[in-house]
């Protein structure tokens, strides 16, 4: 029986003939039958709870194991995105300084420097 998480299997219950001897006592082979019938399908159900235990702890690990991974990756990306604000903001203040010394000069090397910054902008 397929159950989802923390749902669990309902208790069947097996009907139990009960065959009282005249003076109302049960015989002793029918109270081991009845025993017998009782203990089996507790061991059942108990297997089945097992199952579904397992069949949790499974799936725990898998989460545990998929969340650990986003986490590494979020990671890595948030240290990418920190390394690129830092390169952005050290050439900005590179274009600056270019800027303050000469503002006059328009190398070559001040427009490819506005390009590069404009990529990382756009990333």
């Amino acid at each position: 029986m397929a159950t989802q998480p923390f749902e669990f299997p309902k208790y069947e219950s097996q009907p139990v003939e009960v065959n009282a001897s005249d003076d109302g006592q049960m015989s002793g082979e029918k109270l081991s039958d009845l025993l017998g019938r009782v203990s089996k399908t507790s061991s059942v159900e108990i297997e089945k709870l097992i199952g579904d235990f397992e069949g949790l702890r499974s799936k725990l690990q898998t989460d545990r194991e998929r969340i650990q991974r986003e986490i590494e990756e979020y990671d890595a990306l948030s240290q990418q995105v920190i390394r690129l604000k830092t390169d952005r903001e050290r050439i900005q203040r590179e274009i600056e300084e270019y800027d303050a010394l000469s503002p006059t000069w328009r190398g070559s090397a001040i427009n490819e420097a506005k390009t590069v910054l404009n990529c990382v902008a756009v990333t």
